[in-house]
C-alpha cells in the first residue's frame, strides 16, 4: 500500500475512476476521506495500491477535474 498526502479536490470516487480501482476497497482503506478532504486546507493521508500509485502521479489533473465535475 502506498500512503499519500494530498489536499485539493480529491474525491475516491474519481480516484477509483481514473486508477480502475473498487470504489469500496478506497473507502475501506481512507474512511471519512470525502469528508475530511473538503474541510481542510492542510494534507491529509490517502491510501492506494502501490501498484496505482505511478498512474496516480501521472494523472493527478485528471483526478482533480473528475473530482469537481462530480460537485
Amino acid at each position: 500500500m502506498a500512503i499519500l498526502k494530498v489536499k485539493g479536490k480529491y474525491t475516491l470516487a474519481a480516484i477509483a475512476k481514473v486508477l480502475d480501482e473498487d470504489v469500496v476497497r478506497l473507502r475501506r482503506w481512507n474512511p471519512e476521506f470525502d469528508q475530511l478532504i473538503v474541510n481542510t486546507t492542510t494534507p491529509i493521508h490517502l491510501r492506494i495500491p502501490l501498484d496505482k500509485l505511478e498512474k496516480f502521479i501521472i494523472s493527478k489533473e485528471e483526478i482533480i477535474q473528475n473530482g469537481t465535475k462530480a460537485h
